[in-house]
């Protein structure tokens, strides 16, 4: 299926990216802030059909607010408008519910359902522990926490059928389908209970009126709060976010609802599926008080019948509306919502052995009549647990025969089992009924190699490892690093004159003031560096080059009134920073990289902004540094442009620099840059970039020789969405971009760093994610007219890895910094080597 391609902010200028999986590096207010990058309050839509009810009975809630999916209106809205709702309408002439092919690879939950109760702000008091053992909370005046948690530990068990009627729905069928065969994954019974967590977040107070995105948020800190941060912990996860008494989320009370679900994507998390649950008790008989149960009996009816509401919903539709929708984008609750006794399909009590609950009937497709509203339904159990055992990784030669076993077991012993390979080295091939892959391959390079093992039922297993063919990897290992005290914490640049000094630069914050972050290698262990410089605050180093162990030069921005580039020097053991000129005229100029051949001599650029006009227009920047101080030169921007920024250098030789870097053409797409510096003038280069490509980006450069440079930067817009690339220089011209490999699992990717050594091999690095894993480390190598994917090890228990920078003294000695992300959520500094 074709994927919407993400879409690219160009409203900002390009520059290098500081690419992390964990944050985004910005200057706000004074201070360079670092912003966790979760998609609140956002909605990421992949494949599936958009039956957003732009036009149906909801249209009325979810004109200008999308996110309502599911959303449940008052009972009194519910009467007045019956003729147009289909809750009055039981069978018959309603729409059926079609498949929306999945959004983000999501239809419905195929594993046990785990609902996670999150009772938002300190409103809702003192916790203790209640009859039955629910948690009861001093704010709770109507007693709705140990009711929803009833509910849900309830559902499950034995007795329950009501939730069989949502166990008729499924994915991986065709977008469109009405039913489901038996051979894909169904919605999963909550065999046991769904209950899975409670979590008093009383941190703070929760919001008077809370908006769409900071319950959004509320989710986010839920899964993080419970540990479900990676998408597989949260791929059958729900949350209710569940507001205090007397406050108005989303403005619900004025709105004449009661409840929505939604999703977002988080950058670490995956996709999180949630409910904006009211305080209901505080509407009563509006959201359903009394709806089925008189006097005292009835008062908590409406926590379950709104309650049940969503989370069927959730479970059929995890990701709206890649799920189960009808043409006016109602999903299975909606048809069915406030249908009172004496019709078909009323809400009614069931009895768990929880207690006994009221609940809204859910459609069902294959009910009488064309479809009805159903109190129960037989139970469509998922088929048999497959598993797959992992082979570790594996190499062979060129040219020579392998013959490799893949095992696995199945529940169900005597099914028959199928295997499937994806991202073999060609040549290699695996018997689906044996599990056997053997063959030959003359290839050259690490594969990424995914092993799905299914039976009859359509269970599967999955199973991933790395196949090298040819010389085997580099033997890189994670070396322990200093991480600051601070919340954030990235390496941003690396140099390494030898293996046994190297110097590491980049930025920590406490999510408030940002300080300077300086490590050095000694040969044996990376230790801190605590100098006037690292005490600087509200600023970044990006770039460091150490042309010998007793000097470095490194660089990047600070701000104070504006932001001001940021150079300093090492010398004798002792950091100072430097006087660094800038054009006259310029506001927040600063610098992406440093390249010193000599202590008497660097190059150093980055862009500024300058006031031409009442416009304001970003120029390429460059200094030149001569062993006393740094001088201002003039290097060419192409002619039409409002913005240029030079992203790296790297020289040769003192009077041989290529610097790389892109502009924006007159169309305003994003044009790679290149020029050259021959030790008196800059020269502008062409840099072709990707054909058909919204935008082109070049992000780091390194010259082994005059005559032998590679380029990497990224392409937009094709399909995918982000590319990475790459360039040769040949001491006349620059190649036409080449995509870079990527691991065959590879769902995306990024480079940032390259380094290449005297004879011609270069190793890029970067991060590739994969739907499911955690983002992991990677490292490319070149050998003159071929990549090999190199494997990197992960920190253990990290939710994502990214490298940065790269500094390499031989073909196979290099070290690699950049950031991590802990089982914590927090951003930790990455070190990887293989010395």
């Amino acid at each position: 299926m074709t994927r919407t391609p993400p879409s690219r902010d160009t409203s900002l200028p390009p520059r290098r990216r500081v690419v992390s999986s964990f944050a985004l590096a910005t200057v706000v207010a004074g201070a360079l802030s670092v912003v966790l990058a979760t998609a609140a309050g956002a909605v990421t839509r992949g494949s599936g059909t958009d039956r957003s009810p732009s036009t149906g009975p909801l249209s009325t809630f979810t004109t200008g607010h999308t996110y309502r999916h599911g959303v449940l209106p008052t009972v009194a809205w519910q009467q007045a408008h019956s003729g147009s709702h289909s809750g009055a309408q039981s069978s018959g002439s309603q729409p059926l519910l079609a498949f929306g092919g999945g959004n983000n690879g999501v239809g419905v939950t195929t594993g046990h359902e785990r609902v996670y109760l999150v009772l938002w702000g300190s409103q809702w008091g003192k916790q203790t522990s209640g009859a039955g053992g629910y948690a009861t909370f001093s704010g709770d005046h109507s007693g709705m926490a140990p009711r929803l948690q009833a509910f849900f530990k309830g559902i499950g068990l034995t007795g329950d059928i009501w939730s069989g009627v949502m166990t008729q729905y499924c994915e991986g069928v065709a977008v469109g389908a009405t039913s489901c065969p038996s051979d894909v994954y169904h919605a999963a019974y909550p065999t046991g209970g769904a209950l899975a967590g409670v979590w008093e977040d009383s941190s703070s107070a929760a919001p008077s009126q809370a908006t769409p995105s900071q319950i959004t948020s509320e989710a986010v800190r839920g899964a993080g709060h419970f540990g479900n941060t990676n998408s597989a912990s949260n791929r059958d996860a729900q949350y209710f976010v569940v507001s205090p008494s007397g406050t108005n989320p989303d403005d619900y009370k004025a709105g004449a609802f009661c409840a929505w679900h939604n999703f977002t994507i988080d950058a670490s998390y995956g996709g999180i599926a949630f409910t904006n649950m009211p305080y209901l008790p505080d509407v009563g008989a509006g959201c359903g008080a009394n709806f089925v149960n008189s006097g005292s009996a009835g008062a908590l009816d409406a926590v379950t019948i709104v309650g049940g509401h969503e989370y069927a919903e959730t479970i059929t539709d995890q990701f709206p509306n890649g799920g189960w929708t009808d043409s006016s984008g109602s999903e299975v609750g909606d048809k069915c919502a406030w249908i009172r006794a004496g019709n078909p399909g009323a809400v009614q009590n069931i009895k768990l052995s929880t207690g006994t609950f009221p609940v809204q009937s859910i459609w069902a497709n294959d009910g009488a009549h064309g479809g009805a509203c159903e109190i129960s339904h037989s139970i469509v159990q998922n088929g048999d647990i497959i598993t797959v055992s992992y082979p570790g990784d594996q190499a062979s030669a060129q040219g020579k025969g392998v013959s490799f076993q893949i095992h696995a077991s199945d529940t169900a012993k005597s099914q028959k089992m199928s295997y499937i390979a994806y991202g073999l080295p060609p040549g290699l091939s695996l018997n689906s009924s044996t599990g056997l892959l053997s063959g030959t391959s003359s290839a050259w390079g690490t594969f990424s190699v995914w092993v799905t093992v299914k039976d009859v039922t359509g269970s599967s297993g999955h199973t991933h490892f790395n196949w090298t063919i040819g010389s085997s990897p580099v033997s890189w290992r994670a070396v322990s690093a200093p991480n600051p005290s601070s919340t954030y914490a990235q390496l941003l640049g690396v140099s390494c004159p030898s293996t046994a000094f190297c110097t590491t630069v980049g930025t920590a914050s406490n999510g408030t003031v940002s300080a300077l972050v300086v490590e050095q290698w000694n040969g044996h262990q990376w230790t801190a560096v605590t100098s006037s410089l690292t005490k600087l605050q509200g600023g970044l180093l990006d770039s460091v080059s150490c042309p010998s162990a007793s000097y470095c030069a490194a660089v990047g921005s600070v701000y104070s009134t504006n932001l001001a580039p940021l150079a300093a020097q090492w010398s004798h053991g002792q950091w100072a920073v430097e006087t660094f000129p800038t054009p006259k005229g310029s506001t927040n100029a600063s610098l992406a990289s440093v390249w010193c051949t000599s202590p008497t001599d660097c190059i150093a650029v980055g862009s500024y902004s300058l006031t031409v006009g009442g416009y304001n227009t970003e120029l390429a920047l460059a200094d030149r540094w001569n062993g006393t101080a740094w001088s201002l030169l003039s290097p060419p921007s192409p002619s039409n442009t409002t913005y240029v920024s030079l992203n790296s250098v790297s020289c040769s030789s003192a009077d041989n620099c290529e610097a790389i870097g892109s502009y924006a053409n007159h169309a305003g797409d994003t044009v790679p840059l290149a020029e050259r510096w021959n030790g008196t003038v800059w020269s502008l280069q062409q840099l072709p970039p990707v054909y058909g490509a919204l935008g082109t980006d070049a992000v780091s450069v390194s010259c082994s020789s005059a005559t032998a440079c590679m380029a990497i930067g990224s392409s937009y817009g094709k399909v995918g969405g982000e590319t990475p690339e790459f360039w040769r220089w040949n001491g006349t011209s620059w190649s036409a971009p080449t995509a870079t490999p990527a691991p065959s699992a590879s769902t995306g990717g990024t480079i940032s760093g390259i380094a290449c050594v005297a004879d011609g091999y270069c190793t890029a690095v970067g991060g590739w994610t994969a739907i499911g894993h955690p983002s992991s480390a990677l490292a490319l190598s070149w050998n003159g007219s071929h990549w090999l994917t190199e494997a990197l090890p992960n920190e253990p228990g990290s939710l994502s890895n990214q490298l940065s920078s790269i500094s390499c003294t031989s073909a196979s000695t290099c070290a690699a910094t950049g950031s991590y992300v802990s089982s914590q959520g927090a951003g930790r500094t990455l070190i990887e080597q293989t010395f």
